[in-house]
């Protein structure tokens, strides 16, 4: 899956807002940027670089065999656009709110894509 840090996306509606509308009217661009795009084994063995005391599990061998793969060459050509940070940045960001104290209960089903669809 690619991913992207929020503050890449909101930039790119930023640029796309101010970019001459002959460049962008009617046109449709993929965000992102094919470095970050990882299966999720991969997000599970980068988090370990970023907390390096954390345990890994893995439940079964469900591989998912679709491809994510999709090109953000469109966006780089017409805007110049490309991504800045890295999911190994947002992760090392939620580190920090974690240890901040900012982000207080990380057990809450909202940070769970499945519990919280669940929950609801």
């Amino acid at each position: 899956r690619p991913f992207l840090h929020v503050r890449d996306a909101a930039r790119a509606f930023i640029e796309l807002l101010e970019a001459p509308a002959e460049k962008v009217s009617g046109e449709i661009f993929n965000v992102g940027s094919d470095d970050q795009n990882y299966q999720i084994k991969d997000l599970g063995e980068l988090s370990l670089q970023v907390v390096p005391d954390a345990v890994l599990k893995t439940e079964g061998s469900n591989e998912d065999l679709r491809n994510y793969r999709v090109s953000f060459d469109k966006i780089l050509y017409a805007l110049g656009y490309h991504t800045t940070f890295t999911v190994k940045d947002g992760m090392a960001e939620i580190k920090q709110k974690l240890l901040d104290q900012v982000i207080k209960d990380y057990k809450n089903e909202i940070f769970y894509n499945v519990r919280y669809k669940e929950y609801r």
